[in-house]
């Protein structure tokens, strides 16, 4: 698990990151075949064949060209918040959750829960929460954090973004909810 955190709808989440994978596994084939073990380093005409081989497999595969679901069957989540439109976390988006200020680090530093405590994750890069134990947990942190911003806690201090920042992921959990399919929502987080 990594730094961004994305909201995702897929249609149907095995079938899709069946269909990644073999692109992703075919794609590197291609590449290994054709680049004769090279890295990155081959000429340009070269490249433009490789990615043109690998976007034929990828449509064969019922995929876009890039290798990536098309949006009937996935769409990626990102909207401003109502309540902090111009935050750089969103609604479906998490944003640099393990830099030094990022907001997995600070609740750390302050012993508060972080958003793996929000979205158990079993070390996948998919997660498929439990929205309603997810919505609990984030109230409850959120109230912690406001304790500490209020100076409740001694030695402790917190920038009023990072409450802002749980929020939104609050916000987020409450927008999934009201869709008639949450079940088919799913946080990537990037690695």
């Amino acid at each position: 698990m990594g730094l961004d955190v994305s909201l995702v709808w897929y249609d149907n989440h095995t079938e899709s990151m069946e269909r990644m994978t073999k692109y992703n596994n075919l794609s590197e084939a291609i590449w290994h075949e054709m680049a004769k073990g090279k890295d990155y380093n081959i000429p340009e005409k070269l490249r433009k064949e490789i990615r043109k081989r690998q976007a034929v497999m990828a449509t064969g595969l019922g995929l876009t060209e890039n290798g990536d679901e098309p949006e009937e069957r996935s769409i990626r989540i990102e909207i401003a918040s109502k309540k902090y439109p111009n935050h750089l976390f969103k609604i479906g988006y998490f944003r640099s959750s393990y830099n030094s200020a990022g907001i997995n680090t600070v609740l750390r530093e302050l012993e508060l829960p972080d958003l793996y405590a929000i979205f158990p994750n079993d070390n996948s890069e998919d997660v498929k929460p439990e929205w309603g134990t997810a919505l609990e947990v984030a109230k409850d942190l959120l109230a912690s954090m406001r304790a500490v911003r209020r100076g409740q806690t001694k030695g402790k201090k917190m920038h009023i973004s990072y409450p802002q920042s749980i929020e939104i992921v609050i916000e987020t959990i409450k927008w999934v909810l009201a869709k008639p399919d949450p079940e088919k929502y799913v946080l990537g987080w990037s690695g």
